[in-house]
C-alpha cells in the first residue's frame, strides 16, 4: 500500500486531504510542519510527501529542500493558500526546486488524486 504523507499546518486541510486519500486506498500520515513530517519520514518513508508553502516552525520551502537533500527521490507535491503574496508567487519556487505539481488552495479533489496517481506510476531514480 502506498503511503502519503500530508505536511499542513491547518488541521482542517490535513482531515479533508487525509479522508480524501484514505477512500482511494492510500496509508496516510499527517504532520503540523516540516520538523515534524521530518521526523515522520525518518520512521515510517512515505512515498508521496503533500506540503503546505506557509507554515510556522518549518516552512514548505524549507522542508522540500531538506526532503531533496536527504530523501533525493522524494515525490513532491506543494500547495498554498497565499500569504503576503499570491498563492502561484508562493509555488514558483518549489517548481524552480523541481517539484512538478503544484496548488492553489482550496485544491480540487480530483486534480490531487490524479497528481499523486502520476507520482506513484514514476519509476525511483
Amino acid at each position: 500500500m502506498s503511503r502519503i504523507l500530508i505536511i499542513d499546518d491547518d488541521p482542517y486541510i490535513r482531515k479533508m486531504l487525509h479522508k480524501m486519500l484514505v477512500n482511494e486506498g492510500y496509508a496516510v500520515a499527517e504532520a503540523r510542519d516540516g520538523k515534524q513530517a521530518l521526523e515522520i519520514q525518518a520512521k515510517e518513508p512515505a512515498d508521496v510527501i503533500i506540503t503546505d508553502i506557509i507554515m510556522p516552525v518549518k516552512g514548505g520551502i524549507e522542508t522540500i529542500n531538506e526532503f531533496k537533500t536527504h530523501y533525493p527521490n522524494a515525490k513532491i507535491i506543494a500547495m498554498s493558500g497565499g500569504g503576503f503574496l499570491d498563492a502561484e508567487d508562493h509555488l514558483s519556487l518549489p517548481k524552480r526546486m523541481g517539484v512538478t505539481h503544484t496548488f492553489t488552495k482550496p485544491v480540487e479533489r480530483i486534480k490531487i488524486i490524479e497528481a499523486v496517481r502520476e507520482l506513484l506510476e514514476q519509476p525511483v531514480a
